[in-house]
């Protein structure tokens, strides 16, 4: 894995028609889904746009306090809602329209960092992100993850060009660090988890000592933009929702994050899942279902509702299960994987970091006791592309992978509009 290497080049052919063909119709298949999409508040939706409401109410600060507000996010979600009612009126669908911008600038953020390489191909690239099934819920409604995940795919790429670059301190170096740490604190303004990467900012310098002036400025401006809602909150979370954590940690929610992003490895780039040895396989297979068993709650599998209304209460559990076992064999491999790969680019500085700062964020949920949502690793999803590599060729094999990925991100996505 050559992270920065493959940020300069790319070696896919030119885009064909096949590849236009199939992104436009998981595009058109999104879209439409948004547009049809029910005239009434789904899922959480009604908890983000309470929050929503009540600031146009009663101010931010009093909303921030409000024990009637049930959004663990942080303000940046009523923020951007709050700007662009003019257009949408606070209702659905119209809300939901934001959330498939926003993807789109995530797409358009992946592909514009590759250097020396055309736009339009890169796009095709980085739309195979929506063969993830577990994106098309925060997407499809009118959710948090997206607008958060647009300005941390910001900072993570603004910091690589911090980290890669020759220059130690210079004019562009220092306006990359300060605008790198700005989204960073805006990031965090969204979802509280993009927190773990300030620490592995700082920790980097370990590796660019020369650097760490421009590493400090980003971690002061990320912290100074969004520690006062953690001041004004007294805690990490809303006043009200810290009532829903049951213990400081939860072990099981860290298998399940891995789990998910050993699932989304798989449909961007699988190779990168391959082990080398049989053995290797052999021993991920049987952790993996040992995990599985002591921690997997076999009435809530993956996609329940989904594998309910298919499969009926007598199949569904025991097929949900079996799912969770490899999900969790797959979680198993991915990190194996990470640790192989940490240590192979140990000396490269831009690699280091970005395979802390992914592993930091798949972690995250440990510490999300109330509940796990598949929806924690939505936040991760541009990192993941970055670090695995995306498609190494966009072919037949790539064509099915997003297209079953596709269907059954808009099945799971029905579940919850319906």
């Amino acid at each position: 894995m050559k992270i920065i290497s493959d940020i300069k080049s790319s070696s896919l052919p030119a885009t064909n028609w096949k590849q236009v063909a199939v992104v436009s119709f998981c595009w058109v298949l999104l879209a439409g889904m948004i547009a049809f999409s029910p005239a009434h508040l789904c899922y959480d939706e009604s908890d983000h746009m309470g929050l929503t409401q009540i600031v146009t109410r009663i101010g931010w600060h009093a909303a921030l306090l409000s024990p009637d507000n049930r959004s663990a996010a942080g303000p940046l979600y009523p923020a951007i809602h709050i700007v662009l009612s003019p257009l949408t009126g606070l209702k659905a669908p119209a809300i939901r329209w934001i959330n498939f911008i926003f993807l789109a600038l995530v797409l358009l953020l992946l592909a514009s960092r590759v250097l020396g390489s055309s736009l339009r191909q890169e796009c095709m690239r980085a739309a195979s992100i929506l063969s993830v099934p577990f994106l098309w819920p925060s997407t499809g409604m009118a959710l948090t993850e997206l607008p958060a995940l647009v300005a941390f795919t910001a900072f993570f790429i603004l910091l690589l060009r911090v980290i890669d670059s020759r220059d130690e301190i210079s004019p562009k170096s220092l306006t990359l660090a300060c605008a790198a740490g700005i989204c960073l604190g805006v990031s965090i303004l969204g979802r509280q988890s993009y927190l773990a990467a300030i620490p592995i900012v700082g920790m980097i310098a370990l590796w660019v000592p020369e650097k760490w002036p421009l590493l400090l400025i980003c971690t002061v401006l990320a912290t100074l933009s969004s520690g006062w809602l953690f001041v004004l909150w007294g805690s990490l979370s809303p006043p009200c929702y810290r009532q829903l954590a049951h213990s400081e940690i939860c072990l099981a929610n860290g298998v399940l994050a891995l789990s998910y992003a050993g699932a989304a490895t798989m449909f961007l780039n699988p190779g990168w899942m391959k082990l080398s040895s049989l053995r290797g396989g052999i021993a991920c297979v049987g952790v993996g279902t040992a995990i599985s068993t002591l921690t997997r709650d076999y009435s809530d599998p993956p996609a329940k509702t989904l594998l309910l209304r298919l499969l009926g209460g007598h199949l569904a559990l025991p097929v949900g299960f079996l799912i969770s076992a490899g999900l969790t064999i797959l979680g198993v491999i991915w990190l194996w994987q990470w640790c192989n790969k940490i240590w192979e680019r140990r000396s490269h500085p831009a690699d280091v970091f970005s395979l802390l700062t992914l592993l930091g964020l798949v972690a995250t949920p440990i510490k999300m006791t109330a509940q796990f949502s598949s929806r924690y690793i939505v936040g991760s999803l541009s990192i993941i592309f970055i670090v695995v590599g995306g498609p190494p060729t966009m072919g037949t094999w790539w064509a099915v992978r997003l297209l079953a990925g596709c269907l059954v991100g808009a099945a799971i996505l029905g579940t919850y509009l319906h």
